[in-house]
């Protein structure tokens, strides 16, 4: 017996979710192919990897998970974004936000911008990948330092730091973002009073 087609998956997996859209976004992530990549494989054989991968994200999403955490990313302007349950999923309101903040900062040189509980990292980001690396500091700050260790989009390495918070004597750490001008640092309520020791260890 012949395997299916992704012609015929699809058809199936719209039947079963009843978007094609969704459908479609379902089966161009577990052929790990774009969409004009996918269109030109439809009559492809899906292997029996990539179909139990369909499957999986299928009883997920008919479970009622949003497909943005089904599919693990999400494309958010010219990034293309890592999110699950720890984070909001960017919305196209977002998309404005980060448009209006970029035109902005464009205006302004040096520039440095703050993105307070940045989550998915959605804005930050965006800012430090369309701004100019010159002149150009972005802080993406969040309690949880798990939500932004992997980022699609761009180019950074990441280290680890410490900044004391004044006036109490306490240590807060946190994440540093190197290559794209970006610091992440781990307790938002902590960032106004450790602001200062933060870019002394910046240097």
């Amino acid at each position: 017996m012949n395997a299916a087609t992704w012609r015929e998956v699809l058809a199936d997996t719209q039947d079963a979710l009843g978007s094609e859209r969704e459908a479609r976004l379902l089966c161009e992530h577990a052929a790990g192919l774009d969409a004009s990549e996918f269109s030109a494989s439809l009559d492809e054989a899906v292997t029996q990897r990539m179909a139990l991968h369909l499957q999986e994200m299928i009883r997920r999403r008919l479970a009622g998970e949003p497909v943005q955490y089904v599919m693990g990313r999400w494309a958010f302007r010219y990034l293309d974004l890592l999110v699950d349950r720890r984070v909001l999923i960017p919305r196209p309101e977002t998309e404005q936000v980060a448009e209006v903040a970029v035109q902005f900062a464009r205006t302004v040189s040096p520039r440095v911008a703050v993105d307070l509980g940045t989550g998915s990292g959605a804005i930050g980001l965006s800012l430090a990948h369309e701004l100019p690396l010159d002149g150009t500091t972005v802080w993406l700050t969040d309690n949880s330092p798990s939500g932004h260790k992997r980022r699609f989009g761009v180019a950074a390495t990441w280290r680890r730091t410490r900044c004391r918070n004044r006036p109490s004597p306490r240590r807060c750490r946190a994440s540093a973002v190197r290559g794209c001008g970006s610091r992440c640092c781990r307790d938002t309520a902590r960032l106004r009073g450790a602001r200062q020791n933060l870019d002394r260890s910046a240097t």
